[in-house]
């Protein structure tokens, strides 16, 4: 969905809001002056606002864990260091100090104080990561409850409770759908099912009431809530929610102006109802509701065109990373991994990159020049993919070969790219008019100020290892050949 078609077709055409409920539990992580300038634009509106029985339900129970997030997931960052980095480093270190015993005692001895002086710094980072903490911000969260509570779920807006009958048949319906792959919900079949199922069996968990088991449909009865309500309006699908049982994921996963709603769900909805219902990404939902209150202009344009913006770096970026191969691409990460040589000693090794992807383009910050024009930092991901062999032995003798694919997967790329007075004044004027605009002509004027490689990334390998592979022939071949003789017999 583009600006234009929201602003002039959605906001100004008999459409119903419907939120799903990761759009409420998300704003408890956004900025609070996000929080507040969405609560402003909210208000704002015409629209009739919709909130499914099962959001709200689902709502009350996440609520909680929603308000401490932040504090959840700088935790979990912080005991997943050591097993990430921490023993990384210490293993790599290890493996070098006995590789260089045939050194000259002077080299083994300064790397030994380098290798110390190295753990020193891991273990001062390890208790300084341990004296973390995230101070919550009460204000942005009490502002974020008090919107939901005194203006979106209210008793004029929420949706009747689902009767039990009304549950047997989204529940019958729902687990249909998904064993066979028909949106909505599929994929939290896979995620929620099986763990609800084990979560029953528990002796310690008590007995479990359905409605906890069939939490897994939740998407599906939020569906079937929407299809009963809409009656004589037009719908549009608020939602946080970008998987594929949802939508036409496009090929540029960062643009969400380009997601299309499932083709299966926008015609089970026309032939139901004889409406028409229109998705969008609640992140692209707060962005246009700026746009359309002339708040933070600038951001939210560049936002809703992040196509154009990859369109104008990607050649640039491409070739950076191309050119820097050698610095992103440890080859050391493939050939002298004990996996792949089983303590051999690596030989002939080539490796060749075979192709790059811009996977995702973000905009960092915005800073305002003194003479009116604009610098925009982008954070660029890319992934190189490409193939290796490697093998290994001892005294010239090859007793290993192994080759696959590697992926050297989140490669982090700083672009500044600069926007004259003049180019911010044309973004002002397009947001200002009511017709069909070419906004590319605008990108296509910036410049490219930098490019920075910040982070080489992690590498990725994909391989058949040869001694598996061989136990796994040995196991068909006396399969089959017991197969055989169980025939004979």
């Amino acid at each position: 969905m583009d600006f234009i078609y929201f602003k002039e077709v959605v906001l100004n055409q008999d459409y119903k809001f419907y939120f799903d409920t990761n759009t409420f539990l998300s704003l408890y992580r956004k900025d609070e002056e996000t929080v507040d300038r969405f609560s402003e634009n909210i208000k704002s509106i015409n629209n009739d606002i919709r909130i499914p029985s099962t959001v709200v339900g689902e709502y009350e129970r996440n609520v909680s864990d929603a308000k401490i997030y932040l504090q959840k997931e700088l935790k979990k960052s912080i005991n997943s260091f050591p097993k990430n980095v921490s023993e990384k480093i210490r293993t790599s270190l290890n493996q070098i100090s006995e590789q260089l015993v045939d050194n000259e005692s002077t080299v083994i001895e300064e790397f030994k104080h380098f290798q110390k002086q190295v753990l020193e710094k891991v273990s001062e980072t390890e208790e300084f990561l341990k004296s973390l903490e995230i101070e919550v911000n009460t204000i942005k969260i009490e502002k974020v409850s008090e919107l939901i509570s005194d203006f979106l779920i209210v008793d004029g807006n929420k949706l009747p409770p689902i009767t039990m009958t009304e549950q047997i048949k989204y529940m019958n319906e729902g687990y249909t759908r998904a064993k066979h792959h028909f949106p909505p919900g599929y994929m939290d079949m896979k995620e929620k099912y099986h763990g609800l199922k084990k979560d029953a069996n528990k002796r310690n968990q008590g007995q479990k009431k359905p409605s906890e088991l069939i939490r897994y449909l939740g998407d599906y009865f939020i569906w079937s809530e929407i299809i009963k309500d809409v009656h004589d309006k037009n719908a549009l699908f608020i939602t946080s929610d970008l998987k594929e049982d949802w939508w036409e994921i496009p090929d540029k996963k960062f643009d969400l102006s380009s997601y299309e709603p499932r083709t299966e769900l926008s015609e089970e909805f026309s032939e139901i109802t004889n409406k028409n219902i229109e998705f969008i990404p609640f992140d692209l939902f707060i962005s246009f509701l700026e746009s359309v209150n002339n708040q933070e202009l600038l951001q939210n344009y560049l936002f809703q065109n992040i196509s154009e913006l990859e369109s104008l770096i990607s050649n640039r970026v491409i070739a950076f990373v191309g050119g820097n191969e050698n610095i992103i691409i440890s080859e050391n990460d493939i050939i002298w991994n004990s996996d792949i040589t089983r303590g051999y000693v690596p030989y002939d090794h080539p490796i060749e990159v075979q192709d790059k992807e811009i996977t995702s383009v973000e905009i960092e910050g915005i800073t305002e020049g003194d003479d009116g024009s604009f610098s925009v930092e982008l954070d660029v991901r890319v992934n190189v993919y490409g193939i290796f062999e490697v093998s290994s032995g001892l005294e010239d003798d090859i007793y290993r070969h192994v080759d696959g694919d590697f992926s050297q997967e989140g490669i982090a790329v700083s672009v500044i790219i600069s926007f004259t007075k003049d180019m911010v004044l044309q973004v002002q004027e397009i947001r200002g008019s009511t017709g069909e605009e070419d906004y590319s002509d605008i990108i296509e004027q910036a410049e490219i100020e930098s490019i920075d490689l910040t982070d080489s990334g992690l590498m990725v390998l994909d391989y058949e290892d040869p001694d598996e592979k061989h136990l796994e022939e040995y196991y068909q071949w006396a399969w089959d050949r017991d197969e055989e003789r169980h025939a004979k017999w």
